[in-house]
């Protein structure tokens, strides 16, 4: 029997996944297939070359804290307005987020690949994914076509780089650089398949636990002033319609509540560790249930085929 765990995209949120392979690791569930979009490409890659937890927490904990990562510079994303103590605090955000939501419409992106590849590097391994001691899959999806593809292998780097590459944020990845056609331009996997449980079946799991960040506010009840607001509302219906259909295809579903967090919010990154954390060990006994019952069923159905076979 083969185990495999598929997790969300989610941008800063997806530090919980950590949390929850944490949990996993501790409580001795085997993990066969990992399957990743966007973030969870990255933690997924990460964890699937080497099945140990600490390194990979302590790995992304020198990332936040390096220039490296200051130059990315997204925390203009964040959302700072709950915490302005003043009006004037408030209007020097939003002039702040007008410039630069003005400059992305004068280019295709506000980063570029060099920035994103300096940035993957420092926590992926150059090295190709079928090298990996877990079965490995990045979700990506090209743009011209609108075509999802499953990466289980070529080189990692560019593999979860195409599949982070937020469109707006950063540059979309030629297909050429992961041997796909040479006019593809791959981008963020999440954007077709937020939570990749397909793609672990595809990779032959037999039981899929699927590791959920999209518990978040009704998208219904969020503001309509202005078209970015209206675009976005758009945007997270879509996407909570397609997790919706996909969730429910998992065997067991680790429910992580990370509505406070801001996607870009990349302070939060010991909250989402210990949201995480707790998600997962409230889902333990679940899961325990679930390998049991198939390991039962399992066997039941190997004796019944001994049985047919067995001479009168």
């Amino acid at each position: 029997m083969k185990i495999g765990v598929a997790l969300a995209s989610g941008g800063a949120k997806g530090f919980a996944h950590l949390g929850v392979l944490e949990v996993l690791e501790r409580e001795g569930i085997p993990i066969d297939i990992l399957t990743g979009s966007s973030v969870g490409a990255v933690v997924a890659s990460m964890y699937a070359f080497r099945p140990k937890l600490q390194p990979s927490i302590t790995q992304f904990r020198n990332y936040l804290h390096s220039s490296l990562y200051d130059t990315t510079k997204l925390t203009y994303f964040r959302q700072y307005e709950d915490g302005a103590q003043t009006i004037y605090d408030k209007l020097k955000i939003k002039l702040g987020k007008g410039a630069v939501f003005t400059a992305s419409f004068a280019k295709s992106a506000l980063f570029d690949l060099p920035m994103l590849q300096r940035n993957v590097e420092f926590l992926i391994a150059a090295v190709n994914i079928e090298e990996s001691l877990l079965k490995l899959g990045i979700v990506v999806f090209d743009l011209r076509s609108g075509q999802e593809h499953l990466l289980s292998e070529g080189p990692l780097v560019q593999a979860v780089m195409a599949s982070t590459a937020i469109p707006g944020i950063f540059p979309p990845l030629p297909g050429e650089l992961l041997g796909l056609k040479e006019d593809a331009l791959l981008m963020d996997g999440g954007m077709v398949n937020p939570l990749p449980v397909d793609h672990a079946r595809t990779l032959g799991a037999d039981l899929v636990i699927a590791v959920d960040l999209a518990v978040e506010p009704d998208p219904l009840t969020l503001p309509l002033a202005n078209t970015y607001e209206v675009a976005m509302r758009a945007a997270d219906i879509s996407r909570l319609k397609l997790k919706d259909r996909i969730i429910h295809s998992a065997d067991a579903v680790i429910e992580v509540d990370t509505k406070e967090i801001f996607w870009a919010d990349f302070t939060q990154y010991d909250r989402c560790l210990e949201i995480g954390r707790q998600a997962a060990e409230k889902a333990i006994p679940a899961i325990r249930e679930m390998i049991a019952g198939h390991v039962k069923s399992t066997a039941v159905a190997d004796n019944a085929v001994i049985e047919i076979k067995r001479p009168s």
